[in-house]
């Protein structure tokens, strides 16, 4: 069944002392202190699995201890809502999270639900005109490096003063490129 077959190349992935993404027909125990991402491979970027995704999660992860009680979060390019489901499973209070593809909005809030996340507000936009959005403490941005550099200018402008941007996406090529952007 060639149809079924692709899931079995499928696991939980550790993806940092805390975060644990499985897919929903895997079962997995977790430590009293991992938090479980439930994020099924589909239509959607972002599901752990490449190494943008699980970068941004790892320092998230590393940053939380260091934010202020009722912090808020931004994902702009959300893909499938992992980064913001993380963020509300790790203690933001509330987090806009956007994209351009109306197909992804659809899979973020089908896998919020799925993970019980009622913080996150999801929203057909555009990562270049985010004006409409609130300010946040931290701003997660996995997106290409052309889109990074001229969405820069609006994000920055949503951050809170001490805020954080998270961001990935990057080549080692373009890193130069995108240092001088941001």
């Amino acid at each position: 069944d060639w149809a079924e077959s692709w899931k079995e190349y499928f696991w939980p992935q550790k993806i940092s002392n805390r975060i644990v993404v499985k897919p929903t027909w895997r079962d997995y125990s977790p430590k009293p202190d991992e938090i479980i991402l439930e994020i099924d491979p589909g239509m959607a970027f972002g599901t752990g699995d490449h190494a943008t995704t699980a970068t941004c999660l790892r320092l998230l992860c590393d940053l939380v201890p260091e934010l202020p009680i009722g912090w808020r979060a931004m994902d702009a390019g959300t893909g499938t809502g992992i980064l913001a489901i993380a963020a509300e499973k790790l203690g933001s209070s509330s987090i806009e999270a956007f994209d351009f593809d109306p197909v992804c909005i659809r899979v973020s809030k089908e896998n919020a639900q799925a993970n019980n996340c009622r913080k996150i507000e999801f929203t057909i936009a555009d990562s270049r005109k985010v004006s409409g959005f609130k300010s946040a403490h931290v701003i997660l941005a996995n997106l290409f490096s052309e889109l990074l550099i001229a969405s820069a200018p609006g994000l920055a402008k949503k951050m809170l003063s001490g805020g954080h941007l998270i961001f990935s996406g990057v080549l080692r090529s373009q890193a130069e490129e995108v240092s001088r952007g941001l």
